[in-house]
């Protein structure tokens, strides 16, 4: 399938994969080099609703990072409450 352009000038990049027998999935060749994916890349998957699935590089730094964020506000409300 072809790229097809967004608002904003974003492209999104189309392609179909399967499921297979032992129930993965093959990320097209297309897609891994431009994302720069290697091998052993880790995915968190989220189910959205019965049709759709959100797979999103894990990042365990930023994953680490964003949970000392929310854990510092949550460090301030605690302080505010007194």
């Amino acid at each position: 399938m072809p790229e097809r352009k967004f608002r904003r000038g974003s492209v999104v990049n189309i392609r179909l994969t399967r499921l297979g027998e032992r129930g993965q999935m093959v990320i097209p060749k297309a897609l891994r080099h431009a994302m720069k994916l290697p091998q052993g890349t880790m995915f968190s998957i989220v189910m959205v609703d019965e049709d759709t699935l959100m797979i999103k590089r894990f990042d365990e730094k930023r994953i680490y990072a964003e949970f000392n964020a929310v854990r510092a506000i949550v460090r301030e409300v605690r302080e505010e409450r007194g």
